[in-house]
């Protein structure tokens, strides 16, 4: 009895994957051309990372030197790369 629900289980998740493959197959590349992706390139990645780094370390420096200038820069980096990835900026 407890073999009969097993097979039966493990032949619905084989269906659910063929489903899933079928589904796959069947995009088109008009489908594919709607996808939407990230909205900035290199090069504005690059100016964020050091925009936001300059501002953080400017906020940090003068409290307590280069150790919260570094600090502040970090932070200030990990929170630009959080709100542009929660944004979907990449």
């Amino acid at each position: 009895m407890q073999q009969d629900k097993f097979k039966n289980y493990e032949k619905k998740l084989f269906d659910m994957e063929i489903k899933k493959l079928e589904t796959f197959h069947q995009m088109t590349i008009e489908k594919l051309a709607k996808v939407e992706g990230g909205k900035n390139n290199w090069q504005a990645n690059v100016s964020g990372v050091i925009a936001a780094g300059s501002a953080g370390a400017a906020i940090g420096f003068p409290v307590c030197g280069v150790a919260c200038g570094y600090i502040g820069a970090k932070t200030a980096i990990t929170l630009w790369a959080g709100v542009t990835g929660a944004t979907g900026g990449f």
